[in-house]
């Protein structure tokens, strides 16, 4: 290819050896001229590989610009080139996350979760059952997330709704909140005090633990890129 003074590429006699090479040559370097981008500039590509290695890859076997994309395969999801480097940008299928609360030991309870991506925005839900193991350490503990959130104001935001249930009947609502440049999201339950005050999650509220008892939660939030 022939680099032209405005930038934009035009097939020489080399090219012609590859019909197929020269066709995708010439059709990127009239979707670059159309576009308008200026000298050395292209419209983003689009890339579809099996992993992780193949995306790595891909930065020997063609020049990366920000604004490209590549679907990896076996996580089912798209990434975007920023700033020299690939970020996950949108998930197609749920991704699996760990029940973790700075606030509560696990031991042999089991966690159901998983998140979506689209973009910034970041969805999180699931339930986690308590084991014969399982125990509430602290009552100023909370959710270690996946991602920073990042909605630009230090008032504690309610990220969404969270609900806790017993092994028989009993049930509590209430609500997830986080705070702007953090990874944390605190748990505080309805357990009908006069003042309206919400109490937050500890060995004893909204109730005495126990094995089988249920905790979930459904939040949304906007993640620092």
């Amino acid at each position: 290819m022939i680099t032209l003074p405005n930038g934009v590429k035009v097939p020489d006699g080399s090219d012609l050896a590859d019909p197929q090479i020269l066709l995708g040559d010439v059709a990127r370097s009239i979707s670059d001229a159309l576009g308008g981008l200026g000298t050395g500039k292209r419209q983003p590509h689009l890339y579809a590989v099996a992993n992780q290695t193949e995306k790595t890859a891909l930065a020997s076997l063609t020049t990366l610009q920000d604004g490209d994309r590549v679907f990896v395969a076996d996580t089912g999801w798209w990434e975007l080139r920023s700033g020299g480097a690939w970020i996950v940008w949108e998930t197609m299928q749920a991704v699996a996350w760990p029940f973790a609360h700075t606030g509560v030991s696990p031991g042999n309870g089991t966690g159901a979760f998983s998140y979506f991506l689209r973009g910034d925005l970041v969805h999180l839900s699931g339930s986690f059952r308590f084991g014969s193991t399982t125990s509430v350490t602290t009552s100023s503990g909370a959710l270690a997330l996946p991602f920073v959130h990042a909605d630009g104001t230090t008032t504690p935001l309610v990220l969404g709704t969270c609900s806790a249930q017993s092994g028989g009947a009993l049930f509590w609502q209430g609500v997830v909140v986080g705070q702007s440049g953090t990874a944390s999201g605190a748990m505080r339950f309805d357990v009908g005090a006069a003042s309206g005050v919400l109490a937050a999650l500890s060995a004893t509220a909204p109730r005495a633990w126990g094995s089988g008892d249920i905790l979930s939660f459904d939040i949304r939030w906007r993640r620092k890129l």
